[in-house]
């Protein structure tokens, strides 16, 4: 989280594609036991426990889009962006991104070297992701879409223009606010939600501020220190209390 983010510590006592086939199918073995499952004794038979179900496994996700293709002296950034979000919304894992990329490859070269690499002939997308970098150019990082400062920005807004004083208002700041602040877990700005929660309250009427800190020390959700300040309480925990 960028400097200058305050904490709630600090708040005193009173938030289908195309080409070639390209898929990698490693060979799979399997060991079957020999010999009886049970012995004769001339009177009975013991009976063998149940078997337990075999797993169920789920269909292998295909990313479909004829357009998505890598080509040398292409834009890799760019087409591993693609690729991640198609995979993404076709539900597939890092193992199924891996075992088909092969098929987005534009040119036969491009798919020979990419069986040469050990992230490809072990399924791991990471390790491949990172062979394909190395060998085909680096990512360039894209810009970021928000900053630790937009959330500070949108609280400011807020209270300046008096801060929040009813549900809808509440609401509509939830909202706006949850879209940054998802944004920033997810780009690693912060590091869990419950470092803005003192933001957040801060964006309503000192009255308000008041109830939100007294539900939650209620409800034992918040504890004041020797030194006269809280502790952090939890992210979901501060909009329940804010709600009530």
């Amino acid at each position: 989280m960028e400097q200058g983010l305050p904490l709630f510590s600090e708040v005193p006592g009173d938030l289908e594609g195309g080409g070639f086939s390209g898929f990698n199918t490693p060979s799979r073995s399997r060991s079957m036991a020999s010999g009886s499952d049970y012995i004769h004794n001339g009177m009975n038979t013991p009976r063998l426990p149940p078997r337990p179900p075999e797993p169920i496994q789920r269909p292998f996700r295909l990313i479909k889009d004829p357009d998505l293709y890598y080509e040398l002296g292409g834009n890799l950034n760019q087409f591993l962006q693609r690729y991640e979000q198609a995979a993404d919304f076709f539900g597939c894992s890092e193992y199924e991104m891996a075992m088909q990329i092969g098929r987005f490859m534009k040119t036969e070269d491009l798919l020979t070297a990419l069986e040469y690499m050990d992230g490809y002939d072990n399924a791991d997308w990471k390790q491949l992701q990172a062979e394909m970098i190395e060998l085909w150019g680096e990512v360039e990082e894209p810009p970021l879409l928000y900053t630790a400062q937009d959330l500070l920005k949108l609280k400011e807004e807020v209270f300046s223009q008096g801060g929040i004083t009813n549900y809808q208002e509440f609401k509509d700041y939830l909202k706006g606010f949850s879209e940054i602040l998802d944004y920033l877990v997810r780009t690693k700005q912060v590091g869990q939600k419950k470092e803005v929660t003192c933001l957040f309250v801060q964006s309503f009427t000192p009255e308000i501020q008041n109830k939100i800190i007294r539900n939650l020390s209620m409800n034992g959700k918040i504890r004041q220190q020797p030194n006269g300040t809280w502790k952090n309480p939890l992210w979901n925990d501060t909009i329940r209390a804010a709600e009530n």
